[in-house]
């Protein structure tokens, strides 16, 4: 077991100037980076952050622009307003149920 440790802890070290050499190069202050259009990073564990919106007031685009949001429930949304707290929106909006409100981040989003 030792020499197994020690010649994978030998192939890591002789590695790292190899690594080293490969990286990006540092960006000079003040300098911003743009990348080319159609290559955005982008990934797909973790639903974008939103920032927080007033339910009542944000409009049925900025509500349909919620990740998981469709255009129809952001009408009901808008026709079903104004709401007291999340657990009026709930019960009066038919396709937003306790699960898929916490489900699509609404509760981190919506402010009332």
């Amino acid at each position: 077991m030792r020499t197994y440790t020690a010649i994978l802890t030998a192939l890591i070290l002789s590695a790292a100037p190899v690594m080293a050499q490969t990286a990006a190069p540092a960006m000079p202050a003040g300098t911003t980076k743009t990348m080319p259009a159609g290559t955005a990073k982008t990934t797909s564990a973790m639903p974008m952050t939103m920032a927080p919106m007033n339910v009542n007031t944000a409009t049925e685009a900025q509500i349909a622009g919620i990740k998981g949001v469709g255009p129809k429930i952001a009408a009901a949304i808008v026709k079903a307003r104004p709401f007291k707290n999340s657990a009026d929106l709930i019960k009066r909006v038919k396709g937003i149920g306790p699960k898929n409100y916490v489900k699509l981040g609404l509760d981190k989003v919506f402010t009332y």
